[in-house]
């Protein structure tokens, strides 16, 4: 703990500093004892001095809020708002509008307020504000038996420790493929015309693949470039169904990039007018949106920031949202996996790409380990709108590839926390063991 409202002047009650788990964000600590209404009046003043605070601190000192309070009146909605998993855009705009309606805030606060778009604010409830129903004496108790713990020990980190035998649900972010394309045409490379010129020539989303003299194509061959068909026996070329051709455990790799390419190509297509791209770095795929103009701050797909100029003196550059994708084979069934990155360009453009150590030096400024599981999920949660993946299956037509959300993953157990849950776990295990000897 670095600050206590007790002996500092701070907006929160508690402040704390996890650095080696955390970065640089500091922890503040809000608690209410009393029962809380997401309406009340002293309430919203207070989360709009946290938003100002939130906006006018640099980017290289941000926080996380906590805010715990005895008891939530209609918890429901308070997800509905606050809690990633839960959180439905109507409430989170019905709240956005009582806070810019109240009239308890100050002319000063209520300026800065509006001077912030909705993209802000909704970020400020999803990635940085947690909402907890504890009182503050259980609040209290907590801190002390944390202090007391071994859990922030570093040795914690490093030693090797049994896992607990607990059920733990996990939030996937991955989806099945349940709708793959229809068709793989098969044909015969021409041999003696084909040259390595070909594979250049080709984007990275062509969903075109050179194996053991013959060609893979999710395309039909009246769609082949001119380039493909020069160096293919096109009077060769037939379809198979894929699923069956996927089904094959020699073409896993094959399947999966081919799969891949035409995922790609398919958000490209989708979202050309948002500027979607494509491009391999370092071997992976990711997808990313660019930058129109350096005189607009923020640009959003679905309502959600994908890009964001920043200007630090004489350096200006764009910090961008990515997704890494990659197919997985898991038995039979094939899977979209994605992951949230960051990168960053020179003018929002593909082509100014920042990397080597320019890269890791704007890496080390917005550290993705800052972030916790809520803002990371709320992150993927963004994408997996943006690919069209449903809690249900989606039916593409021909070579579209449609997705369906994995909902219910779960695991029997969970990591040792402390050193109480270690010596718990072991007196368990020896009683039920002492147990089974005597019956």
């Amino acid at each position: 703990m670095i600050a206590d409202s007790k002996d500092d002047n701070i907006t929160p009650d508690l402040i704390f500093r996890q650095a080696h788990e955390h970065g640089n964000i500091d922890i503040w600590i809000e608690s209410k004892d009393t029962s809380l209404s997401r309406t009340d009046s002293d309430f919203i003043r207070e989360f709009v001095t946290f938003i100002v605070e939130f906006q006018e601190r640099s980017e290289r000192n941000p926080f996380d809020l906590h805010i715990f309070a005895r008891e939530l009146e209609a918890v429901r909605k308070w997800e509905k708002i606050f809690k990633v998993s839960k959180q439905e855009e109507e409430w989170v705009r019905k709240f956005y509008k009582r806070i810019r309606d109240v009239g308890e805030i100050s002319d000063v606060e209520r300026e800065k307020f509006l001077s912030y778009s909705f993209e802000d604010f909704r970020n400020f409830v999803t990635e940085t504000t947690t909402i907890h129903q504890m009182s503050p004496g259980k609040l209290e108790q907590a801190t002390e038996d944390l202090e007391k713990s071994d859990r922030y020990d570093r040795d914690t980190f490093t030693e090797e420790r049994e896992p607990i035998n607990k059920r733990e649900e996990l939030e996937p972010n991955f989806a099945g493929i349940t709708d793959p394309p229809e068709h793989i045409y098969i044909g015969n490379v021409d041999v003696a015309n084909f040259h390595n010129g070909v594979r250049q020539r080709m984007d990275d989303t062509d969903p075109f693949r050179f194996k053991s003299n013959k060609v893979f194509s999710l395309r039909p061959p009246e769609n082949f470039p001119h380039y493909i068909e020069t160096v293919t026996e096109m009077d060769t070329i037939s379809p198979q169904p894929f699923d069956e051709w996927a089904a094959q455990d020699d073409v896993t790799n094959l399947a999966s990039s081919l799969l891949l390419k035409q995922v790609c190509r398919q958000m490209v297509e989708n979202y050309e007018f948002d500027d979607c791209v494509a491009f391999k770095y370092l071997g992976d795929y990711f997808l990313m949106f660019e930058h129109d103009t350096l005189e607009i701050e923020r640009a959003t797909v679905k309502d959600r920031q994908v890009s964001r100029v920043f200007d630090e003196g004489s350096s200006r550059f764009v910090y961008h949202r990515t997704a890494k994708l990659d197919i997985q084979r898991f038995n039979d069934d094939y899977f979209l996996t994605v992951l949230v990155k960051d990168h960053f360009t020179e003018n929002g453009d593909l082509y100014t790409l920042i990397r080597g150590d320019n890269k890791k030096r704007l890496h080390e400024h917005f550290n993705q380990n800052r972030y916790n599981n809520s803002q990371t999920y709320s992150r993927y949660r963004h994408w997996r709108d943006i690919l069209g993946i449903h809690n249900r299956s989606v039916d593409k037509e021909g070579q579209e590839i449609g997705f369906r959300q994995v909902t219910e993953v779960s695991i029997g157990k969970r990591p040792a926390e402390s050193k109480k849950q270690i010596d718990t776990r072991d007196t368990d295990t020896v009683q039920r063991k002492l147990g089974e000897n005597f019956d």
